[in-house]
């Protein structure tokens, strides 16, 4: 055996009982005064050992100090001893993986310096992790390298000059016992080993069961996915039958009020034309006459007077038929502009003039464009308050406003709906600007609120609205031939749509593609998200103030 080694037993017998006696404070303060490394890895070790019980934490410390001052001195056996000491603090604690890699590093110390004593200790409580893990293949392979070392004769050779008949009978009694628990554990092996199969078994059952219950389950929520879609679809369908009835009504009451106002101002348009006319034939008429008698004169009259009278008569003539001609295209220039504003009053400047030069207007396409949507809040209870004059004068005051604002910012009116208004901007071939368009509503929104308080503070009915802004591509165009309109139609109209149906009164909604490009110009607050059809997920954002 290493001489190291037994010296090292010699030392650890011979001080252990006087150590035992010591007390620790004794011991500490014997370990503050050595400088011997030999004698503070003994110290450190056998405060470990006396204060395991008391202070496991206190006691893995000192086992680990001693540990060190083994592995500088190379001593095996004292590393192996160390080791154990701290996984038995450790263990005593309760940190089962960190007792356990000590309890390792402890056993091969162990076998490095044929410590069967400690190897076996190891052994043991490395049985004791592994089955309290229920690793019980795990503990089977340690009892059974436990056994095989007893078997060799490794724990007496390593005890030799310390063992006695009662140690060797300890001994056999341990490896008896050893193999009592190997016999335990290979029928607790295979009975794990039958309980696995039946678990696998199970497992590939519920594996089976579960792809079954999956499909069926992907059925039954298609199913319910699409009765759900129809129910939703006819409860809104049922819910906006009435609201829809009662603006048709409105609208339709302001139709006709719009067309006679029309017929009425078409009628007159045509007794001015008319009696402007009759007026130019009772001159025609009184400049024959004039004419007639002239001549009749001038016959009477010598002849060189009545050929001077003749060309004075002439001339009178043609100039007054000049007057006269000159207030025809007057009359037709007046009613020329004015058939020109109306036009310029429902359609862009552009179609205008397509629709003028070739009496028809080709439909285009534009990639990017702001529309806008504004829908006033309760208008069907309201509506319900006012006579149908007073309705139309409160849109009719709105409207006005609105048209006033968005002249401003060159957008493009394209229509109203009962209480519904319609704009869109980028129309006249240039880039849409959002910009303009979120300022256009901004305005929109003051506006709004001024006419609120106005009409608060006389108790009159007033309108609050909701604002829906998407930027898109759009398709344009003039539809109808004599009574033709403009419009704009594509997903980009849907979706501002679905922004101001969104919106809460008073506010302004904006769709992404609308924010990222007024996102440095507006302080937006995120809202969450939309669905859109064919479209998936649109978050949206409230425009709140105009940054600096």
């Amino acid at each position: 055996m290493n001489k190291s080694i037994i010296f090292s037993l010699l030392l650890l017998l011979l001080f252990t009982n006087n150590s035992f006696a010591q007390s620790i404070k004794a011991l500490e303060d014997q370990l503050n005064r050595t400088e011997d490394l030999s004698e503070k890895m003994r110290l450190h070790y056998e405060i470990a050992v006396k204060v395991l019980n008391s202070d496991p934490a206190k006691a893995s410390e000192y086992a680990h100090m001693a540990y060190n001052n083994a592995t500088d001195l190379k001593n095996n056996l004292m590393m192996g001893k160390s080791s154990y000491i701290n996984a038995e603090g450790f263990y005593r604690r309760r940190d089962m993986s960190n007792a356990k890699i000590r309890y390792e590093r402890s056993l091969g110390h162990a076998k490095s310096a044929g410590d069967g004593n400690t190897a076996l200790q190891c052994y043991k409580k490395l049985q004791e992790i592994a089955v309290s893990n229920s690793d019980f293949r795990a503990a089977y392979t340690y009892g059974q390298q436990a056994i095989d070392m007893l078997s060799k004769g490794v724990v007496k050779q390593a005890t030799e000059n310390f063992s006695s008949s009662s140690s060797n009978a300890a001994w056999q009694k341990e490896k008896e016992q050893l193999l009592k628990e190997k016999r335990a554990l290979e029928l607790q092996l295979s009975s794990t080993s039958q309980e696995k199969e039946k678990l696998n078994y199970d497992k590939t059952k519920l594996a089976t069961d579960k792809t079954k219950l999956s499909k069926e389950k992907e059925k039954v929520e298609q199913s319910l996915s699409t009765i759900t879609t129809n129910l939703n679809e006819k409860e809104k369908a049922i819910s906006q039958m009435s609201a829809q009835q009662a603006k048709l009504e409105a609208i339709k009451a302001n139709r006709e009020k719009q067309i006679a106002i029309l017929k009425k101002s078409q009628a007159e348009d045509e007794l001015v034309l008319q009696k402007k006319q009759n007026e130019i034939k009772q001159k025609d008429l009184q400049l024959e006459k004039n004419a007639n008698l002239r001549n009749m004169l001038l016959l009477v009259s010598g002849s060189g007077i009545a050929l001077a009278g003749l060309a004075f008569s002439r001339y009178r003539s043609k100039k007054k038929a000049n007057v006269a001609l000159e207030d025809k295209n007057k009359i037709i220039e007046q009613e020329q502009e004015r058939s020109e504003k109306l036009l310029l009053n429902i359609l862009p400047p552009a179609i205008a003039q397509e629709l003028k030069e070739k009496g028809k207007a080709i439909a285009r396409r534009y990639e990017e464009s702001t529309v806008l949507f504004t829908d006033f809040k309760n208008f069907t209870n309201i509506a319900e308050r006012l006579s149908p004059e007073e309705l139309v004068s409160q849109l009719d005051f709105y409207f006005k406003g609105f048209d006033a604002i968005i002249k401003k910012y060159n957008i493009e009116k394209i229509k109203t709906i009962g209480d519904a208004y319609m704009c869109a901007a980028g129309l006249s071939g240039k880039k849409s600007d959002a910009t303009a368009m979120v300022k256009a509503a901004y305005e929109m929104k003051e506006f709004m609120k001024t006419a609120q308080y106005e009409k608060e503070a006389n108790s009159l009915p007033f309108f609050e609205a909701r604002i829906g802004i998407h930027t898109g591509p759009v398709v344009a165009g003039v539809v109808g031939d004599d009574k033709f309109a403009y419009d704009i139609w594509g997903d980009t109209v849907n979706i501002a749509a679905r922004m101001e149906q969104h919106c809460e009164p008073g506010e302004i909604n904006i769709s992404e593609s609308t924010y990222w490009q007024v996102r440095y110009t507006f302080d937006c607050q995120y809202r969450g998200k939309i669905h859109a059809k064919n479209k998936g997920e649109i978050d949206m954002y409230y425009v709140k103030n105009l940054l600096d």
